[in-house]
């Protein structure tokens, strides 16, 4: 799929079936019986990125008295050496790479609106309201046709500098759909807050962060 962009300000959203948009290199540590990837190639268009590891978590989500495992997340980039581990610096440092990605490995059911809201309570915990940001709202309305998750779905969200200015992200489902959406600079970091925000969040996204590596 290519994106053809007339300005880095229009908001493009589009979709579409092809090779996987982020394809990984399994490796020999696991999280929860989720094998974790040692590298991957990211694919956006006619360009190509070989991404290394920057860390890997786990999500949980505490429900009434239950604290079910949501899924497993990795996080890639090209540029590791760059990512600052200092919590309130990660996001700047996101902010300047040329692309980022995250691999996120369900380990239960979960609906597309379910995620959605567990996206926006993220941004909103971070400065960020999904409603008077078009950018971001049309970000994560990429994610309503997605079909809903079970164990061992896995949910690709990548983000990418382009050359001629400007952000995109990208998703792809667990059938092979992607989506991809354009936005201002600024766009990739906002949208990694939601799991490397300097505001950890609930307990489930603090663990997250301290299992990649994050620290005050």
């Amino acid at each position: 799929m290519k994106v053809y962009l007339s300005s880095a300000l229009l908001l493009v959203f589009s979709m579409s079936a092809q090779a996987a948009l982020m394809e990984t290199k399994v490796g020999n540590k696991e999280i929860e019986d989720v094998k974790l990837s040692e590298s991957a190639k990211l694919t956006i268009g006619t360009r190509s990125y070989e991404m290394k590891p920057l860390g890997a978590g786990l999500r949980y989500k505490k429900v009434a008295f239950l604290t079910p495992n949501v899924y497993v997340a990795e996080f890639f980039s090209p540029e590791p050496n760059t990512f600052s581990y200092k919590k309130s610096e990660a996001l700047e440092s996101i902010g300047k790479m040329k692309a980022v990605g995250v691999k996120l490995t369900f380990l239960r059911s979960v609906g597309p609106d379910q995620i959605i809201e567990s996206f926006t309570e993220a941004l909103k915990k971070n400065g960020i309201d999904v409603s008077k940001d078009a950018e971001m709202k049309k970000a994560l309305d990429g994610l309503r046709g997605f079909p809903k998750t079970e164990d061992g779905s896995v949910i690709t969200v990548v983000g990418e500098k382009l050359p001629t200015g400007g952000e995109i992200v990208a998703y792809e489902d667990s059938k092979g759909q992607t989506s991809t959406v354009s936005g201002s600079n600024g766009f990739v970091a906002k949208l990694f807050s939601v799991w490397l925000g300097n505001d950890g969040g609930d307990k489930g996204i603090q663990n997250l962060q301290k299992m990649v590596g994050l620290k005050e």
